[in-house]
């Protein structure tokens, strides 16, 4: 998701995005799958990975799914990887799914 300009835009992303997520939680679902989902909005300064990790704490989650963009090389060297900071930091598992899937 990206960074939203303003207040108005930030609520457009995040309606979005939970209609994704629940359409998504719909097929689990219908699977037989026990699925909820949160959108949390990082606080100012902090990073993305301890926003995640800060939600699974509070909101006491038993598996974190996250997209990736599986960067290799230099742009993983330069750009990091907020999936390994959740894995190596959280307190719980951690799915990843390739973005764009």
């Amino acid at each position: 998701m990206e960074i939203a300009d303003d207040e108005k835009e930030l609520d457009m992303k995040k309606e979005s995005t939970l209609a994704y997520l629940e359409r998504l939680a719909g097929e689990l679902k219908g699977a037989g799958i026990h699925v909820s989902y949160e959108v949390v909005v990082a606080d100012l300064g902090a990073s993305t990975a301890e926003t995640i990790i800060k939600a699974e704490r509070e909101l006491e989650g038993n598996m974190v799914a996250m997209s990736t963009h599986g960067r290799k090389g230099i742009g993983h060297l330069i750009f990091g990887s907020i999936a390994e900071k959740v894995m190596r930091e959280g307190s719980i598992p951690v799915m990843t799914v390739k973005a764009g899937i």
